[in-house]
């Protein structure tokens, strides 16, 4: 439900703040972004047993790193499209990042439908049954 937010709320910070287009900050940004991503993936892999599971505080750490990941994600994808729009005076550079972006996202669905449906590397939990004891 809060997903969706995330990338509107990029655009509005882009309008509001302005664009960060040197190299070092898109760096930095694009570095916090998947070292909390990384987390979620982790996390995702010790499911159904991941740490601070069925508490509150776990759950809203969890949704918050994934909501951030997105949101600085967005963010980026918004300061790239407008470098690269005052860069190329043509269209093809816009077109290129279109392209780019759909490959992009083709070569990270390629390895998780892997994982998830062939390797069975993530493990969904039943609401009735306990998995782990402390």
């Amino acid at each position: 439900i809060i997903l969706p937010i995330s990338n509107p709320l990029s655009v509005l910070i882009g309008l509001f703040i302005r664009s960060i287009l040197k190299y070092i900050s898109i760096f930095i940004l694009f570095t916090f972004a998947t070292c909390v991503s990384l987390y979620v993936i982790i996390v995702a892999f010790l499911s159904p047993c991941p740490p601070f599971h069925d508490t509150t505080g776990g759950a809203i750490l969890v949704i918050s790193c994934y909501f951030l990941t997105y949101l600085v994600f967005y963010y980026i994808r918004l300061v790239i499209g407008n470098r690269v729009r005052q860069e190329y005076q043509n269209h093809s550079g816009l077109f290129w990042l279109g392209a780019a972006s759909q490959m992009g996202s083709l070569l990270g669905a390629i390895p998780m439908y892997l994982l998830i449906n062939i390797y069975n590397k993530f493990k969904s939990r039943n609401a009735c049954q306990v998995y782990c004891i402390d």
